[in-house]
């Protein structure tokens, strides 16, 4: 059995084409994990689609002894800083973020810091002026307590059909708004909350949702109500029976 959780891009960083071919020539089942990832095995990679078996990412159910989330900073992107991960999509909509609706406490959780990215983010930061209001983290051992107690987490990744990070997060109910298209808007639209899901690369809708989420914490409580909801379908304990069952073919 091949599993597969990411899409070409970044496939093609951990494989030359011709050892992704002889990876594929060597298994009769492939797990690949949500539908992005599924359509690209079966039509551009050519694997038969009875060979093809779609689940979805999955993430441990908090612990009940669990305390609820305690991050400081209400406005929060967690991920590596890189390209595909967009930390300059995430400075622009804190700066319309400040520009339209006040400062907000904002972070982003990733390294590394020393990097080329980084140096482009702390020069994007300063040139917006969101640099006054928006922490670069750096690594962290655990991402979970940085998940904000009192706000949003921001996913503005370019590609990631399957970031564990928002499913974590909605376990926790913490709301989440994302570009369509990606992993992060199919949970926002299985939990029913289409509404948090705008059009890639639309900076300003994205922020406008943000700053209506922070504004309401009543409709903030229903959006990560809804999102633990979805979620639950995506825990360990649940997709495992049917991992279990791809593996062995039944």
């Amino acid at each position: 059995m091949l599993w597969v959780h990411e899409l070409d891009h970044t496939v093609g960083r951990i494989v030359s084409e011709r050892r992704r071919d002889h990876l594929l020539a060597q298994t009769d089942r492939i797990v690949a994990v949500g539908p992005a990832v599924g359509t690209m095995v079966r039509d551009r990679w050519g694997v038969p689609p009875s060979d093809v078996t779609v689940l979805p990412s999955f993430a441990d159910a908090p612990d009940p002894r669990e305390q609820p989330p305690t991050g400081p900073h209400e406005v929060v992107a967690i991920g590596s800083l890189t390209a595909r991960k967009a930390p300059d999509l995430f400075v622009a909509v804190v700066a319309y973020l400040a520009r339209h609706h006040g400062p907000v406490d904002a972070a982003w959780v990733g390294g590394p810091l020393d990097g080329p990215t980084a140096a482009l983010v702390r020069h994007d930061l300063g040139d917006s002026g969101a640099g006054r209001v928006t922490e670069l983290v750096g690594e962290v051992d655990d991402t979970l307590p940085w998940l904000p107690a009192d706000g949003v987490l921001v996913h503005v990744a370019r590609e990631d059909p399957a970031p564990l990070v928002v499913l974590e997060a909605a376990l926790r109910a913490v709301p989440v708004v994302t570009w369509d298209g990606g992993g992060a808007a199919e949970l926002a639209h299985l939990a029913g909350r289409p509404d948090l899901v705008v059009p890639p690369g639309d900076v300003a809708a994205l922020a406008r949702r943000i700053a209506h989420l922070l504004d309401d914490a009543g409709d903030r409580a229903r959006a990560g109500a809804a999102l633990a909801a979805a979620a639950k379908a995506r825990t360990t304990g649940a997709v495992a029976p049917r991992l279990l069952d791809a593996i062995t073919d039944g």
